[in-house]
């Protein structure tokens, strides 16, 4: 088998099936419909994130961030309250659940085969509303989205760099792993533009004290 079969090969591996994004999508909706019905009387909006709502999740995974995003001029003195106030709610929604500590507490939530994450934001109109650093998250989402709507292979790009990062282990942010979070393996592809030349553009960053990652070209050059 040549190289290119197997990068076609890991491309299909790394895709969700039909069946499989279908089912997700089904359980995600209910999810989200339950959890709206338990935030009557808070003024918020509820929707999927991360890489379920990019289109850049791995087959087989099983993780869904769901952010309930409160008012912001409603909410913005109430920052370090918002935690407190979604508990509230998840815990009339369901059952069991954890909370989890963070920049603000959020809520890990298990139904099925799948474990959603429910994080509070302030539902910020631009980032220098931000009053925590969660408050940016969909701006993320938008962004990665406009991205691959301008070159649909992205996306399946993006799925073979996490799929090679988690075949070596470095797949994930958290201090256990200190690898590349889904975040920075999208911003890493959409740099360079493929998983391929992410890989050429790697060799190079052997013995560098930094490298410039500036994907939507806010520099002019590198030592600006």
């Amino acid at each position: 088998m040549d190289f290119k079969s197997i990068l076609a090969e890991a491309e299909k591996l790394a895709k969700p099936t039909r069946d499989e994004e279908r089912l997700v999508k089904e359980k995600t909706f209910w999810f989200i419909d339950r959890l709206n019905k338990s935030c009557k009387g808070l003024d918020v909006k509820i929707v999927a994130g991360g890489s379920f709502a990019k289109g850049t999740w791995l087959r087989g995974a099983r993780d869904i961030d769901i952010y309930v995003c409160f008012d912001y001029p409603k909410y913005r003195e109430k920052s370090d309250n918002l935690s407190d106030l979604l508990e509230k709610c998840v815990k009339r929604a369901f059952r069991n659940y954890e909370r989890l500590h963070g920049s603000r507490d959020y809520f890990r939530v298990k139904h099925d085969d799948l474990v959603f994450e429910v994080i509070p934001i302030l539902a910020i109109r631009n980032v220098d509303e931000a009053v925590n650093i969660t408050d940016v998250s969909l701006f993320h989402v938008r962004w990665v989205k406009s991205r691959i709507k301008r070159d649909k292979k992205l996306a399946d790009q993006i799925r073979l760099v996490k799929l090679f990062c988690k075949a070596n282990g470095v797949y994930g942010a958290e201090s256990y792993i200190r690898g590349f979070s889904g975040y920075a393996c999208e911003i890493l592809t959409i740099q360079s533009g493929s998983f391929l030349d992410l890989l050429r553009n790697a060799k190079n960053w052997l013995g560098k004290k930094k490298i410039l990652l500036d994907p939507a070209r806010h520099y002019k050059n590198k030592n600006e």
